[in-house]
């Protein structure tokens, strides 16, 4: 077995523990709540569906009747979410997630996937970011080493990578 897949069988079984350990009736199948809401890992998907496009991404997650991620509601909400992901990583590397942010219609226009507008000046930007360079322009989750910890950077939105899907819980 390869090292990366060793690391993705290691955060999928974690991820599959936290999923039976907060397994919530409140959610939809494959969804756990966090903080009040519900979220899909593609880690806990088969393997031929965690690592896609941006757009396959926000695809997959309306087909379960959600969206991807949406940062930016509260300071305070958003840290405990990032720091959950964090938290499943169980201390392997973390691959970059796909978010709700773009600027697809508009190059440095940035929305999340609910239309409102993505505060290019947040604290959870990494530093330079965006970029506003030509064919950059998907929101995307990167883990930084030290301190470990999550932040938003801008990526192409063809490059495959997994991705996180919200929605209310039921």
């Amino acid at each position: 077995m390869s090292k990366t897949t060793s690391i993705y069988v290691a955060l999928l079984s974690c991820v599959l523990g936290t999923l039976l350990k907060y397994a919530n009736a409140n959610c939809p199948p494959f969804f756990e709540s966090v903080n009040g809401k519900c979220y899909l890992f593609s880690p806990t998907l088969p393997a031929e569906e965690r690592s896609v496009s941006w757009t396959v991404a926000s695809e997959r997650c309306n087909s379960y009747n959600a969206g991807l991620i949406v940062l930016g509601s509260s300071c305070e909400n958003d840290q405990i979410l990032l720091n959950e992901i964090v938290s499943r990583s169980n201390g392997t590397e973390l691959a970059d997630v796909w978010i709700g942010a773009n600027d697809l219609l508009s190059d440095g226009s940035w929305k999340w996937a609910d239309g409102s507008s993505v505060d290019i000046y947040s604290h959870l930007w990494s530093p330079g970011s965006p970029t506003y360079t030509p064919n950059i322009n998907c929101g995307i989750l990167r883990r930084s080493a030290f301190p470990s910890r999550m932040y938003l950077d801008d990526a192409n939105c063809l490059f495959a990578h997994e991705y996180i899907c919200e929605t209310s819980e039921i």
